[in-house]
């Protein structure tokens, strides 16, 4: 158990790294976005600086997107236009859009509000982490879940399933109820060999298992 319980810290600690690198990217694309508006916005003139930044902007913008998540999807109502388009990938068209004095100061800092409340979740969720990392149970409960969903992990790394269909079974209330009893087996397993011993606990697994030999006969 004490082994999973590890497992689950350093799962925890290579999310972090993880969101740690989103999140900079996120803080760093928004900083350049706000930047482009403030200098470069509805300028006729276009400098090298201007043209880099501007690049970058357009290059990144579809990891950018991709990060946003559900955040960056909307209902966009073009401006001047009576039809909405749902879903609408707002980072990717806006930023296109950039050089065209056609799009409203409202759309320009939609864009700059959702980086936000993106940024802010991910802050959140690097905070909650941290803090199931001072939790055994939590850390457990991490590494149990990763050897659980392994081959289903498998299965998406491979590309035989999408990532939607990994995270719903993932979230399959089996597969949690299977997560649920290795944790309390592993607990009551730890509790006895810290009171009784390794060979009590050998003794009751043995138990049970002709029992549920027996059973199935």
């Amino acid at each position: 158990m004490f082994g999973l319980i590890a497992f689950g810290f350093i799962l925890k600690i290579r999310d972090i790294s993880r969101f740690n690198k989103e999140l900079q990217f996120l803080l760093e694309y928004n900083e350049r976005y706000v930047l482009y508006l403030d200098k470069f916005l509805n300028r006729e003139t276009q400098t090298e600086e201007e043209s880099q930044l501007y690049t970058y902007l357009i290059k990144k913008s579809g990891k950018a997107q991709e990060l946003l998540g559900s955040t960056g999807l909307v209902d966009y109502r073009p401006a001047f236009s009576s039809y909405m388009i749902s879903n609408y990938p707002l980072v990717v068209n806006i930023v296109q859009s950039l050089r065209n004095p056609v799009i409203i100061s409202d759309e320009l800092q939609g864009v700059n509000n959702f980086f936000l409340i993106r940024i802010s979740n991910y802050e959140e969720t690097i905070a909650r982490i941290k803090r199931e990392m001072k939790n055994p149970i939590q850390l457990l409960q991490e590494g149990v879940q990763f050897f659980v969903t392994f081959p289903i992990t498998l299965l998406y790394w491979s590309g035989i399933i999408k990532y939607g269909t990994f995270m719903k079974i993932s979230e399959n209330i089996i597969i949690k109820l299977i997560n649920f009893i290795i944790i309390i087996v592993g607990l009551i397993s730890s509790i006895i060999t810290i009171v009784a011993g390794w060979d009590t606990v050998k003794e009751i697994y043995k138990t049970v298992l002709t029992f549920l030999a027996h059973f199935s006969l």
